[in-house]
């Protein structure tokens, strides 16, 4: 079972890896980490590997903490993830940060993975992370939360890391409201948490048609500028068909209030942009046929964005948004070989 350590505490992450390139030195992609939600492991992205070889793609699969293979949580940390505090729960997530920068760093020298560089005028090398669903959370806290890495691992990682991919993430994951349509069984105070583990896997990857409003997010996100009015046009029951991707995989949710601090510093603070991670792009990906609250995702960026920008403040990281139409919240299950191409386009 190939372990990583990431921390000096005997603390491991479980990872699989698709192995090095049969030709390293025509690698433009580089390295590419996935790392999944907060209920799914690594095992979902399975399907993609066979075709990543095919265009020299490496692929690494990485269950985080309490995931299969991972060291679990402690219960003072189980504590501090569910803390009302602000202070302990920034703490928490400053700590997933490091470990997430320590397997990078460590990784990046085992597998001796190139520097970024520039050849023919295209980008070469380097490591880039995709985050999907809840797992977005990550991406944001180690953007906005760089600052407590270790400044030689900072410093370090800044020549490598390529591209900070969220992949179909939650409006929740860039700190907005709750959200007031659509039903999720997670969130429901009717239902017994086993009902809600047996509910959730179908809910989270069915194909939903929402309405007109939210498909204008591929052309105009200010169209709707009511929160409430473009809520009402995003759908909370899933179509008869196709049939939900998955059915049966193991629990876990995490969901944190800080990430609204994390985007800001993340995307929008000038000094952190220019002393880390000064060479990464990054990247939201919006399947519109996903649950409502992540087509609600470009909408709730946009708007973001927009809101500084009226203050003179524009974002200091290359970030840009793609609307991926058609898919639900799981297309690597159901076109693994759609969502390769994807990524190779966007890293």
């Amino acid at each position: 079972m190939p372990l990583a350590p990431v921390d000096d505490k005997g603390t491991h992450f479980y990872y699989e890896d698709s192995g090095p390139v049969d030709d390293q030195d025509r690698s433009e992609l580089g390295t590419l980490v996935l790392i999944p939600g907060g209920y799914f492991n690594s095992g979902i992205f399975r399907p993609m590997l066979p075709y990543a070889k095919e265009i020299n793609l490496r692929i690494v699969l990485l269950n985080l903490r309490d995931f299969r293979g991972s060291t679990p949580y402690a219960q003072s940390e189980l504590d501090e993830m569910h803390s009302d505090d602000i202070e302990i729960g920034r703490s928490f997530l400053k700590n997933r940060v490091n470990e997430i920068a320590w397997f990078l760093k460590w990784y990046i020298e085992k597998e001796n993975v190139t520097k970024i560089c520039e050849q023919q005028g295209r980008r070469v090398g380097g490591i880039s992370i995709a985050t999907w669903s809840a797992g977005g959370c990550l991406s944001i806290s180690l953007l906005g939360f760089a600052d407590s890495i270790p400044d030689p691992t900072r410093e370090f990682l800044g020549d490598y890391l390529r591209s900070v991919v969220l992949y179909d993430p939650p409006c929740f994951v860039f700190g907005s409201a709750p959200f007031p349509i659509e039903h999720a069984p997670l969130a429901d105070p009717a239902l017994s948490d086993s009902q809600k583990i047996e509910l959730f896997p179908a809910w989270v990857t069915a194909y939903y048609t929402h309405g007109v409003s939210s498909m204008l997010l591929s052309q105009n996100p200010y169209e709707v500028s009511d929160r409430a009015a473009f809520l009402q046009e995003v759908a909370s029951a899933g179509d008869k068909e196709p049939e939900p991707t998955i059915l049966v995989f193991p629990a876990k949710f995490l969901k944190h209030v800080l990430y609204t601090q994390a985007f800001e510093k993340g995307l929008f603070d000038e000094d952190i942009a220019k002393t880390t991670f000064p060479k990464v792009k990054v990247t939201v990906v919006t399947c519109t046929r996903s649950t409502g609250m992540c087509v609600c995702t470009p909408w709730e960026v946009k708007t973001r964005m927009s809101t500084y920008e009226k203050k003179g403040i524009s974002p200091t990281r290359n970030l840009s948004l793609r609307i991926w139409d058609g898919m639900n919240h799981a297309p690597h299950w159901d076109m693994p070989d759609k969502v390769v191409e994807l990524f190779a386009e966007i890293i």
